[in-house]
């Protein structure tokens, strides 16, 4: 479910990238595979970053829609709603801490690269 949000975000950096960078790479001898490393890779990470950024964010939302599909796999919030049902409410608010300090990490990460994109 959450895979249109990975790929919007790149959609739109392809679709915003010159392709003629592309072909004259591939003019001067580089193979598909090098120019998609050297060009085409490298212009697209602020997509993929930000893609990455919303998958997360969406599958930390879809904790019932989880435990109700995927009935066995365990991801980190639906081990955080386990612990709180069963009152292991400390192991529940140390899991939920590291969730955000990693969140907010990803958030710093984000704005850092668009900033170095920037200048």
């Amino acid at each position: 479910f959450t895979f249109p949000y990975m790929v919007r975000p790149i959609i739109g950096v392809l679709e915003s990238t010159d392709e003629g960078v592309e072909e004259a790479a591939r003019t001067l001898g580089a193979s598909n595979m090098t120019v998609f490393r050297r060009i085409t890779l490298p212009s697209i990470k602020q997509g993929i970053i930000a893609g990455s950024i919303m998958v997360f964010t969406r599958s930390l939302g879809e904790t019932g829609a989880t435990i109700v599909v995927m009935g066995g796999i365990r991801t980190v919030p639906v081990l955080i709603v386990d612990w709180v049902e069963a009152n292991a409410f400390p192991a529940a608010i140390f899991a939920s801490t590291i969730v955000i300090i990693f969140s907010a990490f990803l958030i710093f990460a984000l704005r850092a690269v668009r900033k170095k994109g920037e200048k």
